[in-house]
C-alpha cells in the first residue's frame, strides 16, 4: 500500500471538515451582516447566566467550555415571543468571558431586540457578536493538517 493510499481518507476527512468550517465562517458572516437591517423590538430580560455542560469537563480544555445562556420576551404586531440568542453562533469561552458578556443582561433589563421579519420567533440581541472567527480559526488548522498530510503522500515528509 502506498502512503497516498494509506492517507486519503484521513485527508477527504479533513478537507471536508475545512469545507465545512469555512461554509460556517462565511454563514455566520453574512447573518451578521443581515441582522443589522432587521426590524428590532423592545424586550425585557428574564433570565441571564453561565453555565458548563456536564460533558464539558471530560478531556482537556476545560477553560474554554463555558457558554451564555439567556431568555427574553418580545412582542411582535400582538404575539409575544420569547428568544435567547445574545449573538450569532455558539461561543466556547473562559466563565469570566461568559459573565462579561451577561453582565449588561440582567433580569428586568429592557433590551433591543433584533427579530427576523419573516420569523419573527428568530432573534438575537446583538447583531455584532458572531463567532465566524472561531470557524475561520478552524480552517486555517484544517488546512495546515491537510497540507501535512498531503506533504506525506507526497513523499516529502517520511511516513514511518
Amino acid at each position: 500500500m502506498t502512503s497516498m493510499q494509506a492517507l486519503w481518507l484521513p485527508m477527504t476527512m479533513i478537507g471536508f471538515g475545512t469545507l465545512a468550517s469555512l461554509v460556517g465562517a462565511l454563514w455566520n458572516l453574512r447573518l451578521g451582516r443581515v441582522v443589522r437591517s432587521w426590524p428590532t423590538s423592545e424586550g425585557k430580560v428574564f433570565t441571564a447566566s453561565v453555565y458548563r455542560p456536564w460533558w464539558a469537563s471530560i478531556g482537556s480544555g476545560a477553560q474554554q467550555s463555558h457558554r451564555t445562556r439567556i431568555a427574553y420576551e418580545y412582542t411582535v404586531g400582538d404575539r409575544r415571543y420569547t428568544g435567547k440568542n445574545i449573538g450569532i453562533g455558539r461561543e466556547w469561552i473562559s466563565r469570566s468571558e461568559a459573565q462579561q458578556i451577561i453582565t449588561p443582561y440582567e433580569p428586568g433589563t429592557v433590551v433591543t431586540v433584533y427579530y427576523c421579519p419573516g420569523k419573527p420567533w428568530y432573534s438575537f440581541l446583538e447583531p455584532g457578536r458572531n463567532t465566524w472567527t472561531q470557524y475561520l480559526f478552524g480552517v486555517v488548522v484544517e488546512a495546515i493538517i491537510f497540507a501535512c498530510l498531503t506533504l506525506m503522500a507526497l513523499g516529502a515528509i517520511p511516513v514511518r
